[in-house]
């Protein structure tokens, strides 16, 4: 079942190998085929194994991948490359080429990568039927080579009019105001003259979209200061202002298609049009207040204070007034009952200006209202917008109690001067929070960037709190830097270590490189000494097994021979025992029958004397007559007699 499995996958790799129309783009793709590579090495079927192999090592080579994948690639490839001859290897990168061709020719493949692909294995093809000096293989991969060739300028040129077509609507749209649509364009031309590429067309691209960035990030500044007033007006309770600016403000924000700027101004609008409809009472009530307090303040000659208040009362009957127009505008006359009243309203308030001025005088109020100008830009000077707007919209006021038109359009110009300083300030603090958050996570090119931006805006506000402030993120932002490229060559060395098999080496060079990228909390360059500095010591304990291993089997053997040999002497020892024993042994015996020997002889002779002499006795008794047998005491005198006699 298994098997099986492992069957099915492999046709449908080689069915998709032989499908392939586009080249694989993306690490995981490569990696995939890397995997499958090494199955179908292992199954010899190893054409595919070409093919993919080097499909995946080319792919590494566009997305500039290095480390453990680039690695195991060219292994296999060395392990195909010593396995079959170099006549079958042209072969191979013949077919592959050509079938690679053939697939992308027939589905008129716009992909050049994967024409790319068949050139590369139709070159290696010639070169390797050259070096063989296989005439036949030669002119056929020639003839491979020069229509691969021709497929590329093809492809090459109908995607540069592609690019061409993509540039010119992306400059039409730019020219209509249609800048999102403008910067997908211009991003899809940049994209296909790289492809091919055409450096002049990529220029040109990267021109226009910094034209429109520039744009956009102006529209977007323009959008941020309508907001800006629009909210300083709703604060203030000037809702038809406030909702005067949010629809500018909006209108901005559509144009450039920024949903989080349209749902925040939709969202003020919406608050704007709810307190129109719902807080008119309470808007009633505070222009009444501010009318008494007018009326109280003249009456104790406080007249810049009394105009201040009779001016708050009037705006606010003036934003009454138009929202009723909105309501009763197309009605008759008679059928205008709150335009009727608001109207009668702002005449009272007008009166109570009117004894004013002429109490107060216009020229006292005009006095004033420069004071309250010339502290408004004062305030300007040092950034300190709040008291400044307060300032330039009691100027204004005044100068509007005098009719004094100059007055009123250098206090507007002022408000919105200041409008836009609060803007570019609010900016500022962004562009140093994005610098900030890019800092973080060592994107020191955006980081630098964002900085700068920042810098720039407080420099032309002449804010040297905040310019310094950036100034110092800058220097951390260069120190940074410094060290991310410190930790790259560091990286980069470990690398080459590692490649070289000095496993110790890219260890130490990893983790130097990684404590800097961790530190720094770069995540990229920290994953990949990581992945060097795991295999390095996945290196180091294979190494260290396999020594350990060795040591073990010649301890093994060592200690074999050693008790082979102590067997032997212990063995040896036994049998030098064993025959000193039996020589032992053996000359005992041989002693003891000696001595055995010796007394048998000395028993017979004592035997052969002592006959001879009972016979000699014997004799010389019968000589002297007949003699008497010898007693027992006679007989054991002669056998001592016998046994004395040396």
């Amino acid at each position: 079942m298994k098997n099986r499995k492992v069957l099915t996958a492999l046709i449908f790799l080689i069915i998709a190998l032989a499908s392939t129309a586009s080249a694989i783009t993306t690490k995981e793709e490569a990696d995939s085929m890397l995997e499958q590579s090494y199955v179908l090495f292992d199954q010899g079927d190893y054409q595919n194994a070409y093919r993919a192999v080097y499909l995946a090592h080319l792919t590494y080579e566009r997305l500039s991948i290095t480390g453990q994948s680039m690695y195991r690639a060219d292994n296999l490839i060395r392990d195909l490359n010593s396995t079959i001859s170099p006549l079958q290897k042209a072969r191979y990168f013949f077919n592959i080429g050509s079938d690679i061709y053939i697939t992308a020719s027939s589905v008129h493949a716009t992909d050049i990568s994967t024409y790319q692909d068949a050139q590369f294995f139709a070159r290696q093809s010639l070169a390797t039927y050259t070096e063989l000096n296989n005439s036949d293989g030669k002119i056929q991969a020639k003839v491979l080579v020069e229509s691969i060739d021709k497929a590329i300028v093809e492809v090459v040129s109908d995607k540069k009019n592609v690019a061409e077509n993509y540039y010119r609507q992306a400059t039409q749209a730019f020219i209509a105001e249609e800048y999102t649509t403008a910067k997908a364009l211009a991003l899809n031309a940049s994209q296909v003259f790289s492809q091919i590429p055409d450096t002049d067309g990529m220029s040109k691209s990267a021109a226009l979209i910094v034209q429109i960035e520039e744009q956009t990030q102006q529209i977007k500044q323009n959008a941020a200061a309508s907001y800006d007033r629009a909210l300083d007006f709703y604060v203030q309770g000037n809702l038809p202002k406030a909702l005067e600016s949010a629809l500018v403000a909006q209108n901005f924000y559509a144009k450039i298609e920024d949903r989080e700027g349209i749902s925040q101004t939709q969202g003020l609008i919406t608050n704007i049009n709810r307190n129109m409809n719902q807080n008119i009472e309470e808007r009633k009530r505070q222009a009444e207040l501010f009318y008494r307090k007018a009326g109280e303040l003249l009456i104790i000659k406080e007249y810049a204070n009394a105009t201040e208040a009779a001016t708050e009362a009037k705006n606010i009957y003036m934003e009454l007034f138009e929202k009723a127009k909105i309501e009763e505008g197309n009605n008759p006359s008679d059928r205008q009952p709150q335009m009727t009243y608001y109207d009668s309203k702002i005449k009272e308030v007008n009166g109570i200006l009117t004894r004013i001025r002429a109490e107060w005088g216009e020229r006292k109020a005009d006095e004033q209202a420069e004071i309250y100008y010339s502290n408004a830009q004062e305030y300007l000077i040092h950034n300190e917008f709040d008291d400044a707007l307060s300032y330039a919209q009691k100027a204004r006021g005044l100068f509007a109690s005098t009719n004094n038109y100059v007055g009123i359009s250098k206090a507007e110009t002022l408000i919105n001067k200041i409008g836009d300083s609060m803007s570019r300030s609010r900016s500022g603090k962004e562009l140093v929070a994005k610098a900030q958050e890019a800092y973080a996570v060592a994107d020191f090119e955006n980081a630098n960037l964002y900085a700068q931006q920042a810098k720039g805006i407080y420099e032309g506000l002449y804010d040297v709190n905040n310019t310094d402030v950036v100034k110092s993120l800058l220097g951390n932002i260069t120190v940074g830097f410094q060290q991310r490229e410190k930790a790259s060559e560091i990286y980069k060395t470990a690398k080459r270590n590692f490649d070289l098999g000095n496993w110790e080496n890219a260890k130490f060079n990893a983790q130097q490189a990684y404590t800097i990228f961790y530190n720094m909390n770069y995540t990229v360059g920290a994953e990949g000494a990581k992945q060097i500095l795991d295999d390095s010591e996945q290196k180091m304990n294979d190494e260290w097994v396999a020594f350990r291993n060795k040591a073990i089997i010649a301890v093994a053997i060592i200690a074999g021979v050693l008790i082979v040999a102590v067997t032997r002497a212990k063995k040896k020892a036994e049998l030098e025992a064993e025959f000193s024993a039996k020589q032992k042994e053996l000359s005992t015996k041989e002693k003891m029958t000696q001595e055995e020997m010796s007394l048998k002889m000395e028993d017979e002779t004592k035997k052969r004397v002592e006959d001879e002499l009972k016979r000699m006795i014997e004799a010389e008794r019968g000589a002297g007559g007949d003699l008497e047998p010898l007693s027992e005491d006679e007989s054991g005198a002669v056998e001592t007699s016998v046994k004395k006699r040396p």
